[in-house]
This record gives structure tokens, sequence and C-alpha cells, in this order.
């Protein structure tokens, strides 16, 4: 099972339904209870719903990060990918991506907060946007070089290779026009 299919099931199922099912009604009730006097209780939710948030996004933007590896090593090493890319490396990425947004958003949040605010959030969405990016460069260069050789070599290539480093590189397309709208949002 590859990081993408993991991916798709675990963000789309978890993430958006962790943001919608806690993020967003404790911001609704921060506010609400800004508006009454209660600075503790307020203060209290903020925090966690800081934390929650970062959480969130940045386990969000690491399964992009961690997709567009994927797809760089299929199409780099398209032979190895299978021992390269196994179900217990893809779960235990995962894992530790979690691991590090959970420690990360404590961190940024709770313990350093002037620092998470100003440096830490940029620092890390920029490295993860500038490595997305340059994935899907790669994946574009090599789809590029493949195809340039299939064309050359034409009596040995087959239809199904083209089609694959065409879709391939259509993938990579798409992928660094979504990463460059990421970027615009996120700055």
């Amino acid at each position: 099972m590859s990081l993408r299919i993991l991916k798709n099931k675990l963000r789309f199922s978890f993430l958006d339904f962790f943001v919608g099912l806690f993020v967003q009604p404790l911001t609704a009730a921060g506010l609400i209870i800004q508006t009454q006097d209660r600075p503790e209780l307020h203060c209290f939710i903020k925090m966690i719903t800081g934390v929650l948030g970062v959480i969130c996004v940045g386990a969000s933007l690491g399964h992009v990060g961690l997709i567009s590896i994927e797809r760089y090593l299929a199409v780099r090493f398209a032979f190895q990918y299978r021992s390269i890319m196994t179900f217990r490396k893809t779960l235990t990425l995962i894992a530790f991506l979690w691991i590090f947004f959970v420690l990360y958003a404590i961190l940024s949040v709770v313990v350093f907060p002037q620092f998470g605010e100003a440096v830490g959030h940029s620092v890390v969405v920029g490295f993860i946007l500038v490595l997305t990016a340059s994935c899907y460069t790669g994946v574009f260069i090599k789809a590029g070089l493949s195809s340039a050789t299939i064309i050359n070599s034409l009596s040995f290539a087959s239809t199904a290779a083209q089609q694959r480093i065409m879709k391939e590189k259509k993938i990579a397309k798409f992928m660094l026009f979504t990463v460059a709208v990421l970027a615009l949002f996120y700055s």
C-alpha cells in the first residue's frame, strides 16, 4: 500500500473531521467566552485550540510533503520502489510525522509561544513547501528525461510506458501548481 493511499484515507477521514469536530467549535467557544469576563477559561481554550490547530495544519502539510517524497521515489527509483517504500516504513514515517507535530505544537504554543508564532511556524511551513516543490520538480525533470529517452528509442518503448511517464508529468505539473497555491495562501 502506497503512502498516497494511506494519506488519502488518514488525512481526509481524520484531519478534516478532527478540525470540524474539535478545533472550530473550540474556536467559537473561545470567541463567546472572550465576550464574558472569564479570562482564565478564554486563555485555556485559546491554548488548546492553538495546539490542536498546529497539529492539524502541520500534519496536513506534512502529509503533502510525505506524498511528494513518495512520488519522487516512485519515479526516481521505479524498479527499487517496492523495497524502498514498504508498508511498515510508510507507517513509521506517518507516526514520526504525528509525533513531531504533537511535540512541535506543544513547544511552539505552550512553552515558547513568541518563538512559535514569529519564527517556528514560518520555518516549518517554508521547509515543507520547499521540500514538496523540490520533489515535484525532480519528478517533472525525471519524467521529462524519461519521455525524451522513450521518444528517442520509440521502437523499443511500449505505449504503457509512454502513458505512465506522461501521467507522471501531468501529476507533477498539477502538484507544482498546488504547492504554489499553498505557498501563496500560507505566505
